[in-house]
């Protein structure tokens, strides 16, 4: 009767759309009610295993927590990681590449699909100010797959220097490893003509195969800001100017992340309570697309959900929460 009360508890308060903090401590409380009901405590295993949940814990949190559990599947994140901003698809199958946010690692995370940790890799001479998203670029001429990851964070829009940081991906990396990067100094044109300040909160970063380009979308109340940045003619050695496309409004919600899908046809925005997929038609442009009105995509709301990225395949997806204050997850979905 307890667990049938909180199921009631949590589908009311979900379609009241009660406040972000009062949905994460009735998660966090259902969690805990679950695992005492189990008798268990979550574990890990080696260093670079997968965390174990029970499967008593499993099993009761399951109907709790989806809207329909056919469609979702859920692993936990190895406890090694306190929190993933961001997610790219790496150059193999079923992993991915995934950073943490300001004052956390410098560096990147390989991660499996279901929440093992594969490689630690530390950017050798590069502070983390604030990465908040990493995307994927596959060069068809050379057979090779570049990251791109975005210090591009700044919640009070005073920020002097932004950066964008580059590697070369590959099949195979050490358990814990430190590589050099490129490092492309990166700014805001100016568009204060147009009543917008020169100093945005970037959280969105993804990149465009079609016509290989990076687009940026700035986070703020009601409105973001769409930039883009051509990839051919990026420099280490001046400063790359972004490219002004103009504004995108999907509710009054902040955008937290992006990603395109791999043949550019498609792309995924999300926010705090939902995802958005935009589909561009034939002889049309990305500007022009994201005028329009995006489906909304399966989501289950996570504690500070702020990544999102395709599978290799366009239907299926993943989302990771940044919030550390509780059991972070991978969450998978593939859409009928």
């Amino acid at each position: 009767m307890f667990i049938c009360g909180m199921v009631s508890l949590k589908k009311s308060f979900l379609g009241l759309k009660i406040h972000r903090f009062v949905y994460q401590l009735f998660t966090l409380f259902t969690i805990s009610v679950t695992g005492v009901l189990s008798g268990c405590n979550k574990q890990g295993i080696d260093y670079f295993g997968s965390a174990i949940i029970f499967g008593s814990l499993d099993t009761i949190s399951t109907d709790i927590l989806y809207p329909n559990p056919k469609k979702y599947q859920r692993y936990p994140l190895h406890p090694v990681i306190k929190e993933i901003s961001g997610l790219s698809r790496s150059c193999v199958d079923s992993l991915f590449w995934g950073m943490e946010d300001s004052h956390e690692l410098s560096g990147v995370y390989l991660i499996s699909e279901t929440g093992s940790v594969k490689s630690i890799v530390r950017f050798n001479q590069i502070k983390n100010r604030d990465f908040e998203d990493i995307t994927s670029v596959y060069d068809s001429a050379t057979a090779k797959t570049t990251i791109y990851v975005s210090d591009m964070g700044d919640n009070f829009r005073i920020r002097k220097n932004y950066y964008i940081h580059m590697f070369e991906d590959k099949a195979h990396w050490p358990e814990d490893t430190t590589i050099n990067c490129m490092t492309y100094p990166v700014q805001f044109p100016d568009i204060k003509s147009k009543g917008h300040p020169n100093h945005f909160n970037c959280e969105a970063f993804a990149y465009n195969t079609t016509d290989s380009a990076f687009y940026l979308f700035t986070t703020g109340p009601g409105v973001s800001h769409i930039f883009t940045l051509l990839r051919t003619g990026l420099t280490t050695k001046g400063i790359n100017t972004l490219i002004y496309l103009g504004t995108i409004t999907i509710g009054k919600r902040y955008i937290t992340a992006a990603d395109f899908s791999s043949d550019g046809l498609e792309l995924l925005l999300k926010d705090y309570t939902t995802i958005y997929r935009y589909q561009k038609a034939p002889h049309t442009t990305w500007a022009k697309t994201l005028q329009q009105k995006p489906d909304i995509m399966p989501y289950y709301i996570e504690p500070q959900g702020e990544a999102v990225v395709y599978k290799t395949g366009l239907k299926s997806y993943l989302t990771l929460t940044e919030s550390n204050d509780s059991i972070p997850y991978i969450y998978l979905y593939e859409p009928e």
